[in-house]
């Protein structure tokens, strides 16, 4: 059984991020957005949260790691990357790859964009 959430629930509801040894969880709500991009061949609709940091990536329907989504935080130099899904597995480790490489002012730029569509 998957414990992947629906698109529109994984929306509606609160994404719970796991926490690292000795951190709390993080309840992120993520609804700002989407803004598309593509990570290790397979397009993915990125959406921001209600922490002002975090962002969502959901692979968009049609795609190779479909379905799947990671949620991409800053920490450090670097970024806690979770992620989750049925999709194929050389793609969500590819697109995996691509997001683990990311730093903090990555996920600032994916933040800011996906603000742009919510004004826009």
């Amino acid at each position: 059984m998957s414990l992947l959430l629906p698109v529109t629930l994984l929306l509606l509801q609160s994404v719970v991020a796991p926490a690292g040894e000795g951190e709390p969880e993080l309840e992120l709500q993520c609804d700002v957005g989407p803004v598309v991009r593509d990570y290790g061949g397979s397009a993915f609709a990125v959406y921001s949260c209600d922490d002002g940091l975090s962002v969502v990536a959901v692979a968009k329907r049609g795609t190779r790691a479909y379905p799947f989504y990671f949620i991409v935080t800053p920490r450090g130099d670097g970024v806690r990357l979770y992620g989750e899904g049925d999709g194929d597995g050389a793609a969500s480790r590819a697109a995996f790859s691509e997001l683990d490489r990311f730093s903090p002012d990555d996920v600032a730029e994916l933040v800011a964009a996906t603000r742009q569509i919510k004004a826009g």
